[in-house]
């Protein structure tokens, strides 16, 4: 039976060359940007990570300090924090804070600074970790500009809503009369809605706007309207105004236009005038082959929906005639009120 003796060697520390480049690589290699920084703000040591981010060589970043970096709205309150760490009030501090790169370019950091202390704890020098943050700013930036669009737009159809029923109701020769008048409004406004619903920025297609709005009374294969005009996405805004603009233009040849007859056309148009001073978009309506038509006695809501909130909602202008052979109706609006915002 034979025995045998196994030798544990123990570990021997690394030595402290090896932790000096140990160190090194890491200060140099990482992800993120980091920087030793004099008590005044002079850049003492600097990582090529940091480096990239602002755009300028480690020979130019050691003449220059953060101060010289950052975005001039962001420099008091940073210079507060320091204020607050020398004085021995803080440990350390956190921020979020711009900077200005070599091309002039502002980007977001989430910055971290820790003092380098003596053996009696006084601050020596700083060391402030810097991640580059633009992106998850960006998005917070569009979370913040649709939650206001929303909020906007919930307003906006409330008001639009209230209104309805109120004139609705004032025009009314009877409940029955005022349920189908407001079940056929509200319609067209779902329609609107639910085109706009389709699209992340709310936008939508003027063709399926306009389609959608004739759908709601008419067969697509209806060959009594006609549409012209190019590919064009109008903003949830526009969108709105133009559809419940639609949907009463709809509604009245219905009753008692080119639309209540088989041998009545509506031609509905749009074009791009981009010459224009400033360039705008021009809708029209044009009704012939129906009734001959009479002038309106009086001014409902639907014809203050034609006019007065088509041309609000676009910062347009309208143009109705009520000529004998057929309604004509336009829209002129500058291009860029019609267009959606992009945040």
């Amino acid at each position: 039976m034979h025995s045998s003796t196994e030798v544990v060697q123990p570990l021997s520390a690394p030595s402290p060359e090896k932790l000096q480049t140990g160190y090194k690589e890491t200060f140099d290699y990482a992800g993120v940007g980091i920087a030793q920084v004099g008590l005044d703000g002079r850049f003492i040591d600097l990582n090529s990570r940091f480096c990239e981010m602002m755009g300028r060589s480690k020979d130019e970043l050691l003449h220059l300090t953060f101060q010289d970096l950052t975005y001039p709205d962001d420099l008091e309150p940073n210079l507060d924090l320091l204020r607050a760490l020398l004085a021995g009030e803080i440990p350390s501090y956190r921020m979020e804070k711009r900077y200005v790169d070599a091309n002039g370019k502002v980007f977001w950091a989430d910055l971290t600074v820790s003092p380098h202390r003596d053996a009696s704890g006084k601050p020596l020098t700083l060391i402030s970790i810097i991640a580059d943050i633009t992106r998850q700013k960006e998005a917070q930036e569009r979370l913040r500009f649709l939650m206001n669009e929303l909020s906007h737009r919930t307003k906006n159809l409330a008001s639009v809503v209230q209104a309805i029923v109120n004139q609705t109701a004032a025009s009314a020769q009877s409940v029955g009369d005022f349920r189908a008048a407001l079940n056929a409004r509200l319609a067209g406004i779902a329609a609107s809605e639910d085109l706009t619903a389709y699209q992340q920025n709310h936008s939508s297609d003027l063709f399926d706007l306009i389609r959608r709005q004739l759908e709601v009374f008419l067969t697509r294969d209806d060959s009594r309207v006609t549409m012209e005009g190019p590919d064009l996405t109008v903003s949830a805004d526009a969108s709105r105004g133009i559809g419940m603009a639609l949907h009463e233009l709809i509604t009245n040849a219905l009753k008692h236009g080119a639309l209540s007859s088989a041998s009545g056309r509506v031609r509905i148009a749009w074009r791009i005038d981009r010459e224009a001073v400033p360039p705008a978009l021009t809708l029209s309506w044009l009704e012939r082959g129906g009734p001959a038509v009479m002038p309106p006695s009086r001014t409902g809501f639907g014809r203050r929906v034609i006019e007065s909130m088509v041309a609000t909602s676009t910062h347009g202008k309208v143009d109705m005639r009520f000529d004998p052979e057929g309604v004509s109706w336009s829209l002129v609006a500058p291009l860029d009120a019609v267009l959606p915002l992009r945040p």
